[in-house]
This record gives structure tokens, C-alpha cells and sequence, in this order.
């Protein structure tokens, strides 16, 4: 892999000893998780000749989204035997409410036959936990006002794990033995909206993935500088670098046809 030149903190950019602290953290409180981060510095000159800096760094992050979503396609209902006021006259694209288990919907027939749903609820569940790390050495020598040297040590890693989970049932009247409501019970509100029933003849659809990945940079380097003169001035810089990206990835998928659903 190629070097990356970074701009860094060096010993000498801080007069004798320094440190500094810095703690942080913020609360998801629907992800009921505290997202803690951390850092800090030592640097130390001796006569403006050598100098040691040190710094660590330290962040978690977690996240939780749920979401729903029924999209825009509805489709009508129908009872067994209904004659009265309905257009699914020569139509397929509906379900058939199954009564003959009783109702007790507070809905008529008419109601039940004059009704719709939602062809493709959709719900999500997605976490993710990222854990970041970094550590920091810098050497500096300058044994001459015209010579300098920094002996470098960069290493960071980031652990990230995530989970998602997606389930769709299809109400859908043109699939090959749909059958509809199979709801022995109902509930309503105001005896009007229907809330809550037993799907039959569903097509479901769920699915779990699983990511994890595993990022390691560590580099060390050599740069230095020397001023032939007040005009010209010569730059170095070895260094040598590995980086390693290991990545795991799961998915489990589930369908089922002809699968009650509540």
C-alpha cells in the first residue's frame, strides 16, 4: 500500500510539558445507549533538542432505527357470499374475509365487503455499534538548528457490527390460493376502522443480515528536514505501512406462502 503523508502534532510544537484531557459522551434514548469518547495528549521538550508527544483516542457510537411502512398500493375486501353493493365483479385482485368463524367485528357484511388493506406492510429493525481507537508517538531530535528529525508511529483501528432485519407479508388476491381474512376475531374503533385481524394466505417474507468488519492502519515513518542554506532546503521522508480490512457478512432468508399472520 502507498504512504499516507499526514499532518501531525510534533514535540516541538509545545514548550516543556503539556498534557491534555478530553472526555465526551451523548445518550440515544431510543437506543437506551450512551456513546462515550475519550482522548488525550503528553508532549515533553528537553533544551529544545528532543521531545516525546503521545496521544490516544477512543469512540463508541451505537445506533437502533426502526421504521413501518405500508406503501401505496391497497387492496379491497370481500365477503363469501356477499351480494350486495361491491365492484370486485370480475376482478381478482382482493381478499375474501372468512366469517364462517363468526364476527364479531361490529362491521356488517356490506362494511367488511367495502374495506381495504395494505398490499406490502413492510417493518424494519436495523442497530449498528461502531468502536473507533487511535494512538499516536512522535520522536523528535533536532541536534543542530539546521537539522531536524521525527521518528513517527501512527496505529487505528475501527470495529463495526451491524444487524438488520426486514419482514414483508403481501396481501395479495392474485397470488394462486390466497385466501384472504381468517379472523375469528376483530378489533375495531368507533365500530368502524378495523385495527387488527388473523391474515390467511399471506406471503411472508423475512430477512436477517448480520455485517462485521474489522479495519487495522499502522505506519511508521522517518521524515526530517536540513537547511542547506536560507534558500534551500532539503525534505526526507521513509516510512512503511500495513493496512487489513476484514469483512464477515451473514444473511438469512425466510419465505413462506400460505402463512397466517396477525
Amino acid at each position: 500500500s502507498g504512504t499516507v503523508v499526514m499532518k501531525t502534532a510534533h514535540p516541538f510544537d509545545y514548550k516543556g510539558f503539556q498534557s491534555r484531557v478530553s472526555l465526551d459522551a451523548s445518550y440515544s434514548e431510543f437506543a437506551d445507549e450512551t456513546n462515550p469518547s475519550g482522548s488525550f495528549v503528553l508532549s515533553n521538550t528537553w533544551d529544545d533538542t528532543f521531545g516525546v508527544l503521545f496521544t490516544m483516542a477512543n469512540s463508541s457510537y451505537n445506533s437502533n432505527t426502526q421504521k413501518t411502512s405500508v406503501g401505496n398500493q391497497w387492496i379491497r375486501g370481500n365477503v363469501e357470499g356477499y351480494t350486495g353493493d361491491s365492484d370486485i365483479a370480475g376482478r381478482t385482485d382482493y381478499f375474501t374475509w372468512d366469517t364462517s368463524r363468526g364476527n364479531n367485528s361490529d362491521l356488517t357484511d356490506a362494511e367488511l365487503a367495502n374495506t381495504f388493506m395494505p398490499i406490502w406492510p413492510q417493518q424494519s429493525f436495523d442497530t449498528m455499534d461502531i468502536d473507533r481507537s487511535s494512538a499516536y508517538l512522535a520522536l523528535q531530535w533536532r541536534p543542530t538548528d539546521d537539522l531536524d528529525f521525527n521518528l513517527e508511529l501512527v496505529t487505528t483501528s475501527k470495529d463495526s457490527q451491524g444487524f438488520s432485519n426486514k419482514m414483508e407479508v403481501s396481501v395479495d388476491g392474485t397470488r394462486a390460493n390466497s385466501s384472504g381474512f381468517l379472523a375469528p376475531y376483530y378489533f375495531v374503533t368507533d365500530g368502524t376502522a378495523l385495527q387488527t385481524g388473523l391474515v390467511g394466505g399471506a406471503f411472508l417474507k423475512s430477512e436477517g443480515t448480520n455485517v462485521s468488519n474489522e479495519k487495522t492502519f499502522d505506519q511508521i515513518s522517518l521524515n526530517g528536514s536540513y537547511a542547506i542554506n536560507s534558500g534551500i532546503t532539503l525534505d526526507f521522508l521513509v516510512s512503511h505501512n500495513k493496512e487489513e480490512n476484514v469483512q464477515e457478512y451473514y444473511r438469512v432468508k425466510l419465505e413462506s406462502y400460505e402463512t397466517p399472520v396477525g
